[in-house]
This record gives C-alpha cells, sequence and structure tokens, in this order.
C-alpha cells in the first residue's frame, strides 16, 4: 500500500481529502495538524520526557497505529517521548484516548475524533524534530499532499528536501494553493498597459511640442499645449480596468496579493522541482464551501439567526469558488494518478464566477439575515499601484547610490593623483633647497678657482622652487576642494542608503512574532543559527493578517475558469460545477444536516395582561430565533409600504425625465432636420444659380465668336 502524507490534514480541505484517500482502501494516510495543537511548549518530539522505558524491538504493524514501543511513555501525565526512528509516525488519535481529558480542550478531542476513522497517525511538525529526522521521514511516503492556507513553511522545506535528495521510487508532490497569488493580476495587467500608453503619450507629446515650435516660427496657428495636454488627461481618466477570464495557460502573467509573493515564489519552486522520479503539481483552489461550511460558516450561522451580513466594499469583486468535495476529489485525482499528468498549473474552481455581493444576497434569500455593507479589510486597488511606485523609488535610489559610488571613486582616485603630485612637488622642492644650500657654501671656492659664478644655477633653483611652490598650492587648493566635495557626496550618499534601508528595515520584534508564528515555536527563533533550514527561512512565507472569509471577500477579485480538472472530472462528478449560487438551495441543505440545525416557530398566545410579549421575548432569546410581534409586523409593513412608494415616486420621476429628455431630442432633431433642409435648399440655389450664370457666359462667348 502506497504512503501519503496531508500536510494540514485537520484543515477543512484536508479532511476531506484525508476521506478520499482512505475510501480508496489502498492508502495509508498520515498527516500533520496544524489548528488544533498549536500550544505545545516542548519541541523535542512534543511533550515532557517520562520515566517507563521500553527497549523492545518493534513489529511489523507499529508504523500503521498502535503505541511504537522505541517511544518513551508516561500515562500518568499523558505524554510521550523519546529517540524516534525515522520512519516514526506518533498515533496521537489512539494515544490520546487514553489520556486525561483535561489535557485536551473540547475543540481538539472533536477533531481527534473526527479524523480516528481515517487518518492512520499525526506526524510531527517540523519544528517538534530535527531538520535530518524530519527530511527521513519526509522521504518515506510516496505521495505529499501540502494544503495551504496561513503557513506554507513546511511545504517549502518538504519541496526542498525532495527536490535536492535522489531517490528511484517515483513521488508525487502536490501545492494545493489558492487564487490569492493571481488576485492582482488584472490590476497588474491594466497598470501595465496604462504605463506604456503613458509612454507612448509621452513621445507623442514631445513629437508634438517639436511640431508646435516649427509651427510658431513659420507663423502657422494651432491648438496650445495646455489644451492638448488637458485632452490626453482626459482620455486617459476615462480608461478603465476590464475584467479578463484568465486560464491556467497563462499562469506566466499572474501576479498575487502584496501578501502572497512568496507563495509564487514557492509554485514556480514547485514546478521546477518536477523530474523523471518526482511528479510536481500545483493546484490554485477557490473559495471552499459545502459540507456544513468553513470559511462561510460565520455568514450562514448568522442569517440562520437572522443578524447581519458583512460585505466588504460594494461586493462587486469577483470570488472563484468551488465545493469542498469537489476540491478533494480533484486534489485526489491528481495525486493517486498513475500516468503522469500533462499539465502541472491547474484551476479548481467551479464554472459560477459569482461576485461577492450575489454570494451574499444567495444567503440571504435562501436563509435570511441582512447585509451590512463595511469597508474592505484589504485595499486591492492601490496594492500594485504602490508595489510599482515602491519598486521605481527603490531602483531610482539604487540608481542614485550607484551614480554618487562612481562620483565618490572618481574623487578618491583624482586624491590620490593629487596626493601623489603634491608628494612629487614636495620632493623637488627639497632637492632645491638642498641644492641651493650646496650652491651656496661652495660659492666662494668656485669664485677663487676662477670658475664660473654659480649665481645663476642659485636664480633658477629660486625661480623653479617659486614655481613648484605655486603649483604645489594649487594642488593644495584643489585637493581641499575636492575632500569638500567628496564630503558632500558622501553625506548625500548617507542620506540616500538611509532611505534605501527604510524600505527594507522590519521591527526586530515583528520578525521575532512571524517567525515564531512561521515555525510553530518562538524558542526555534533564537536557535536558527544552529539549523540551515530555520536561519534561510522565508518570513513571507506566513501570511500577515487579515485572515479568513474577510479576507477572501476583501483581496480576491479575480475571474478564472476550470482546465485541466474538467478532464479530470465528468459532468456527472461534480457535485456543484454550476457555482455557488446556482446550488444554493443543496449547500443550504448540507449545512442544515451537517451542523444539525432544525427551523424552530413558536407561537405565544393569551388573554389581555396575560404578558404574552415578555414571555414570547424570552423564549426568543432563549432559543435564539427572531421575535416577532404585532408591533413589530406592523411597522415593518409600513415601512414595506413606504419604501415601496419612494420606489415608484422614484420610477415615476425617471418616467418623466425620461420623456422630457425624449421631448427635447426630438425637437433638436426637428431643429437639425430644418437647419439641414436650409442647407440643402440653399445649396441647391447656389447650383441653380451658377448652371444659369455658365448658360450666360457661354451664349456671349458664341455671340463674340459669330
Amino acid at each position: 500500500m502506497k504512503r501519503v502524507l496531508i500536510l494540514n490534514v485537520d484543515s477543512f480541505v484536508g479532511k476531506h481529502v484525508c476521506r478520499r484517500f482512505y475510501d480508496a482502501k489502498e492508502y495509508i494516510v498520515d498527516g500533520t495538524f496544524y489548528h488544533h495543537f498549536p500550544n505545545m511548549e516542548e519541541i523535542n518530539c512534543g511533550w515532557p520526557r517520562a520515566d517507563v522505558v521500553k527497549e523492545e524491538t518493534p513489529g511489523p504493524d507499529t508504523s500503521v497505529g498502535g503505541f511504537d514501543e522505541n517511544v518513551t511513555y508516561d500515562l500518568s501525565s499523558g505524554a510521550f517521548c523519546g529517540e524516534m526512528r525515522a520512519d516514526h509516525r506518533v498515533n496521537i488519535p489512539t494515544a490520546i484516548a487514553a489520556f486525561q481529558e483535561e489535557r485536551v480542550d473540547v475543540e481538539t478531542q472533536e477533531a481527534v475524533n473526527d479524523m480516528k476513522p481515517y487518518l492512520n497517525a499525526v506526524v510531527s511538525r517540523h519544528f517538534e524534530v530535527s531538520d535530518e529526522e524530519f527530511r527521513l521521514r519526509l522521504l518515506s511516503y510516496d505521495i505529499i499532499i501540502a494544503i495551504l492556507e496561513e503557513n506554507a513553511f513546511e511545504a517549502e522545506c518538504a519541496i526542498k528536501i525532495l527536490r535536492g535528495t535522489h531517490y528511484e521510487v517515483e513521488k508525487t508532490f502536490v501545492l494545493v494553493s489558492n487564487v490569492f497569488t493571481w488576485a492582482q493580476t488584472d490590476r497588474h495587467e491594466h497598470e501595465k498597459k496604462m504605463a506604456k500608453r503613458r509612454e507612448e503619450r509621452e513621445a507623442e507629446r514631445a513629437l508634438r511640442k517639436e511640431e508646435l515650435a516649427n509651427r510658431r516660427l513659420a507663423g502657422h496657428e494651432d491648438l496650445t499645449e495646455d489644451e492638448e495636454e488637458s485632452g490626453e488627461d482626459a482620455e486617459e481618466s476615462e480608461e478603465e480596468m476590464v475584467a479578463k477570464v484568465w486560464s491556467e495557460d497563462e499562469y506566466r502573467l499572474r501576479y498575487p496579493d502584496i501578501r502572497y509573493h512568496a507563495w509564487r515564489e514557492l509554485e514556480h519552486m514547485v514546478k521546477a522541482a518536477n523530474s523523471e522520479t518526482l511528479h510536481t503539481y500545483v493546484i490554485w483552489a477557490g473559495l471552499p464551501y459545502g459540507c456544513g461550511e468553513d470559511l462561510l460558516s460565520a455568514h450562514f450561522l448568522a442569517a440562520w439567526s437572522h443578524q447581519q451580513l458583512l460585505q466588504y466594499g460594494d461586493g462587486l469583486n469577483y470570488i472563484p469558488t468551488i465545493h469542498v468535495q469537489d476540491l478533494s476529489r480533484i486534489i485526489y485525482l491528481v495525486g493517486s494518478s498513475y500516468d503522469t499528468l500533462e499539465d502541472r498549473y491547474m484551476f479548481a474552481v467551479d464554472q459560477g464566477n459569482n461576485t461577492q455581493r450575489e454570494i451574499l444576497r444567495s444567503i440571504l434569500d435562501f436563509i435570511g439575515g441582512k447585509i451590512e455593507i463595511t469597508a474592505p479589510v484589504v485595499d486591492r486597488s492601490k496594492q500594485v499601484v504602490k508595489e510599482m511606485e515602491h519598486r521605481k523609488e527603490v531602483e531610482r535610489l539604487r540608481k542614485s547610490a550607484e551614480e554618487l559610488d562612481d562620483v565618490i571613486s572618481s574623487y578618491i582616485k583624482e586624491l590620490k593623483t593629487l596626493e601623489r603630485s603634491n608628494a612629487s612637488f614636495e620632493k623637488r622642492i627639497r632637492e632645491l633647497e638642498e641644492d641651493t644650500k650646496k650652491q651656496m657654501m661652495y660659492k666662494t671656492i668656485v669664485a677663487q678657482k676662477g670658475q664660473k659664478s654659480v649665481d645663476d644655477n642659485i636664480r633658477r633653483n629660486e625661480e623653479d622652487k617659486n614655481r613648484c611652490e605655486q603649483l604645489q598650492q594649487e594642488v593644495v587648493a584643489k585637493e581641499n576642494q575636492l575632500r569638500e566635495l567628496l564630503k558632500e557626496k558622501e553625506q548625500e550618499r548617507g542620506v540616500v542608503m538611509e532611505r534605501l534601508g527604510l524600505f527594507f528595515l522590519t521591527n526586530a520584534s515583528e520578525e521575532v512574532e512571524k517567525v515564531g508564528l512561521l515555525l510553530g515555536s518562538f524558542d526555534s527563533y533564537d536557535n536558527r543559527a544552529t539549523s540551515p533550514e530555520t536561519a534561510a527561512v522565508d518570513v513571507g512565507l506566513y501570511i500577515d493578517q487579515p485572515h479568513g472569509v474577510a479576507n477572501w471577500l476583501s483581496a480576491v477579485d479575480i475571474r478564472c475558469e476550470p482546465g485541466a480538472v474538467l478532464s479530470l472530472l465528468g459532468d456527472t462528478d461534480w457535485v456543484s460545477i454550476n457555482g455557488f449560487v446556482a446550488n444554493m438551495n443543496k449547500i443550504v441543505e448540507e449545512f442544515r444536516l451537517e451542523r444539525l440545525l432544525c427551523p424552530m416557530r413558536l407561537a405565544v398566545v393569551g388573554p389581555p395582561m396575560s404578558k404574552v410579549g415578555e414571555v414570547s421575548g424570552a423564549l426568543a432569546s432563549l432559543f435564539n430565533v427572531v421575535h416577532l410581534t404585532i408591533d413589530k409586523v406592523t411597522a415593518a409593513y409600513e415601512a414595506h409600504v413606504a419604501r415601496i412608494r419612494e420606489k415608484m415616486v422614484e420610477i415615476l420621476l425617471r418616467r418623466r425625465a425620461r420623456r422630457q429628455e425624449a421631448v427635447e431630442q426630438r425637437a433638436l432633431r426637428e431643429r437639425l432636420r430644418r437647419r439641414m433642409r436650409r442647407k440643402e435648399l440653399l445649396r441647391l440655389k447656389r447650383e441653380a444659380q451658377g448652371h444659369i450664370n455658365a448658360g450666360d457666359n457661354a451664349e456671349g462667348v458664341g455671340t463674340k465668336e459669330e
């Protein structure tokens, strides 16, 4: 039987993927828990050391459930630890059943009990074991499924290990990413197109200025520059971003949300790691829904309780979605495929292409509640512009720093040259002074011998010395000036480097916190230098807040269509191929059955003065249902009638305005028609007058010839 490792198996998608592989009866499924064991303080195998050690040889069944006899256990304290073998997997679901219930909270216990029938064992996460043990354990699996939510550290470690290890048995690695790595593709392409058009317009504007200058020199009249520039700005402001339906073949153009750049690099790494023995795939999943809901559960429960559903922004952003059963089946088919699939990148989305407003409206129509509009928690409209401006500013600062480095280098070289010139002048001056002293010492002796006087030599030495001193002063002055310029340039370079460093400056405490979240322990951050993989960790693999449904409904605005998955799943194999809104009835029924919800209606009646309102209000609060009274129903009806009247008045005013506009348009067309008729009559009259004049001229010419 093949062995499957699911990273993040206790996630909403991971549970369904685990069940898919279990139902096939061909796989041993293990996984890592991300959500239900976050507070394990002990890094070494996750639990405190025990007192009793068993050293018996492990049997063949130790890899499939049960306790491993090479591990130390302490059942009284609810713990286990010890030196683990490379292929050891801790069966936490079985072990926890024997532990004291107070060690595990209710949510964790429910998750463990829910996973017991399908999951063979829970594998320790990367921070709980050494890098070598994690590597050996990872290589013992045939299929690795990495489901990304907020933390992608273990997925990156896994693909690096698989890429850098030679093995003969074929392995499959499936990275289940999401559409956040496509979130800004439309905006990025639009900004690229607008930047190109701005460059073209700048070139046209330069040519137009040159033409205007030439025409003005020639005395011709033309439009002014201000009029032309205002027309261009108006033309540019009218252009809007067009939402395109993207396919997986255009993966090279994808542009992520500003927080997901590290995930896109991870996707590139996964695709590049594909080889003859390692088959890698990247799946971009939409928002999962169905089977009791996960991310949308808060909206469903709020609608069930007739509370407010938060809509982030105008609600016109497109949210790719997929039913969790369809997604889990796609992951299973990709991971368990015996044949190598041609497509390495694929969208796992349905064909709904619904907007946020349509999704919330369908929940409201089928369940209840009311929509409240709030500001988006992520400003997706300015991300690409800010990133492009950031890159331009960084590039400008880097270029400025390089130019200043070149200037400083040239100044330093010139200073060295001047220092050498100054030293040569100093040496020459000393030589001249010594020669002059010698000439003065032997001046009398030379004169007594009747030889030629050395006065000329002394004079020449003085002249040379004065000239060298003058040149030396010029060199010193130039050197001082150059040193001042060098000091200014160094200060300017320091300012540029400080500004450049501000773009990459991060708070140390924030980095420690983020690395702690990424690795699962703050102690691992202090030991980063001892672990090569941990020391090279990319904090971008952990996604900053916000998380959850607010992140999806605020940051995502992308339309995409399924491609390769349509060949994996036939039309009859899909649970919800038409999307969220089209299958809302089925989704609500799944939510009701999974959550064990049943609509409750209570009617409380009684005679006057029996406090029916108070009793019904207390029951409504107790059972969390809507409390309807005669006054509330009457007020709601009157408000409904008032809204209808306002809409009717608005419709009547709109019709009156359209009629008035139609009358004005008819009058305008009639005036234009009369004007055109007058112009036509005038033209015909002029043509007739021209024919008459031409005939008279012809008759006059004929008379002269006769």
